[in-house]
């Protein structure tokens, strides 16, 4: 649990940094293990770079559409 929360706070400070991650959860544990040279278990392989274009950021939605209340 720890590692993904570094991970998630990770992808956060690379983004403020205008670098853009992707977080890859499915692999081949062994194959990583064995590239890295580690016996601890990796829970999640975090890919960090500069984007090859910028996207804007996306529109926020209203409250109303988020939140429907039941009488």
């Amino acid at each position: 649990q720890d590692s993904t929360l570094a991970a998630a706070y990770s992808q956060l400070a690379a983004s403020a940094l205008g670098l853009s991650s992707i977080w890859i959860g499915m692999f081949n544990e062994s194959k990583v293990k064995k590239i890295i040279g580690t016996k601890l278990r990796p829970t999640s392989i975090l890919c960090i770079g500069y984007p090859v274009k910028k996207r804007p950021p996306k529109s926020r939605r209203q409250l109303k559409e988020l939140i429907h209340v039941v009488d």
